[in-house]
């Protein structure tokens, strides 16, 4: 597995989210909280069970 080159923490952050949760109102959880900060140059992909 390739890892990939990491970007100076100097890089403006682009995309930064905080306690992102997401639970549906039958009380299934679908995401516990979560915090991402996707800096420029950075290439970020989300995958799920569905692909």
């Amino acid at each position: 597995m390739n890892t990939p080159s990491a970007v100076p923490e100097a890089a403006p952050v682009a995309v930064d989210i905080l306690s992102a949760e997401k639970t549906y109102p039958n009380g299934t959880v679908a995401l516990q909280p979560v915090d991402l900060k996707i800096h420029e140059g950075e290439f970020v992909t989300l995958l799920g069970p569905s692909g």
